[in-house]
């Protein structure tokens, strides 16, 4: 369960401007000071005010984290079996 849970906080896109990393976490950030951001998809498009690009990062980390929520209620009722 626990290595199912890491892949559904993947996408099979990637980042923005980094196609091969497709975490949806915890990556470092496309920015001269490479900090690590939450959510990069979204952080950084609201930071450059690309709202388009926002708006749609923000659907895409929502699916990532319900599908993670999903597995995670799965797991609790697998556990009290």
């Amino acid at each position: 369960m626990l290595i199912e849970s890491e892949r559904r906080l993947t996408n099979a896109e990637g980042l923005p401007n980094r196609q091969w990393f497709k975490h949806s976490s915890t990556p470092r950030a496309f920015t001269p000071d490479m900090a690590s951001r939450r959510s990069p998809r979204s952080a950084e498009a609201i930071e450059l005010k690309q709202w388009e690009k926002a708006d749609e990062a923000i659907i895409v980390v929502a699916r990532v984290l319900q599908d993670e929520a999903a597995l995670i209620s799965s797991a609790g009722q697998n556990s009290r079996r």
